[in-house]
């Protein structure tokens, strides 16, 4: 039915170049968006494709925090209200609802369409994380030097100058 986990998704990605060949060295992995055009490509081909949601290729581990298929940190982060909660799975799944996209947290082993990215970068090796967010922060982002969190109470929107100062306020430093 086309539909798989987040393992079996990852294993199609990665094996979709050697099924394909025409397009050259390519590597293929399980979504991703790096920056906000890349977002953008991402969500408005999956409104023309019917999919109202599909595993990111990130999921989150305790002894790492949020981790990326390919090993990148995270450069984007669009989470919905209240997530990421952990409560409802590992793996970050990309959902088209009333208010537009936004990331979710849901279980791996559910099964959902797969979203496949071609790219010309090979994989970066597995590089042991030497830093992290402290214990208890684990589902924060983990940044270059600070952790970061997406707080969604209205009373703290700011803007310009402020929301900088805000966010450092908030943030803590990594371990």
């Amino acid at each position: 039915n086309g539909h798989f986990n987040f393992v079996d998704a990852s294993e199609i990605c990665a094996t979709l170049p050697t099924k394909y060949t025409n397009y050259g060295r390519k590597y293929g992995q399980l979504a991703q968006a790096d920056n906000i055009f890349e977002w953008l490509f991402l969500t408005a081909m999956a409104l023309e494709n019917d999919y109202d949601e599909f595993f990111m290729g990130i999921r989150f581990r305790k002894s790492v925090g949020f981790e990326r298929t390919d090993n990148l940190r995270l450069r984007l982060a669009p989470w919905d209200i209240g997530e990421p909660n952990l409560k409802n799975g590992n793996c970050v799944v990309l959902k088209i609802g009333r208010n537009g996209p936004a990331w979710y947290i849901d279980d791996c082993m559910k099964r959902k369409p797969i979203v496949c990215r071609l790219t010309n970068e090979e994989p970066m090796s597995m590089v042991p994380q030497t830093v992290r967010c402290p214990d208890g922060k684990e589902d924060w982002i983990l940044g270059e030097t600070h952790c970061y969190h997406l707080v969604s109470n209205t009373s703290m929107f700011s803007s310009g100058f402020k929301a900088d100062h805000d966010c450092f306020k908030v943030s803590i430093k990594v371990c």
